[in-house]
């Protein structure tokens, strides 16, 4: 669940100037790159109703491995992200936090099998010793 949605939630139970602080792991579907997001969320003191949440991503390497001592707290959840919803290829079961759906990722794709559809064709084609 979103950190803002978890927000308004206790907003809603009586707790308008409550401040929500998370850390959450980030691991990235296709580079395996992983994440320490670090999180801040309250409400807007000039706006009402409006909330916001400040995240801060640091790469998780060897040199942040030595200097953060938390990282591998079993506390810090761990999730499968990608750089967006639209070249995401995690379906509903995988990820509860789609906002777009999987377009651009969906076209890729269909250019992948055009692609090999089409070298498949030319490699038949010289196979019977024909020229192109």
């Amino acid at each position: 669940m979103s950190l803002l949605k978890i927000l308004e939630e206790e907003q809603l139970k009586g707790n308008p100037n409550k401040i929500l602080i998370r850390t959450q792991r980030a691991q990235f579907v296709e580079s395996g790159d992983v994440v320490l997001f670090i999180s801040i969320a309250h409400a807007l003191r000039l706006r009402s109703k409006m909330n916001r949440c400040v995240s801060l991503g640091l790469r998780i390497d060897n040199a942040l491995k030595r200097k953060v001592k938390f990282l591998n707290d079993p506390q810090i959840p761990v999730e499968k992200v990608n750089q967006t919803c639209e070249r995401c290829p995690l379906d509903n079961s995988q990820c509860s936090e789609r906002t777009a759906p999987p377009s651009v990722f969906i076209q890729e794709k269909k250019e992948e099998l055009m692609n090999r559809t089409l070298k498949k064709l030319v490699t038949d084609y010289r196979a019977k010793n024909l020229k192109i």
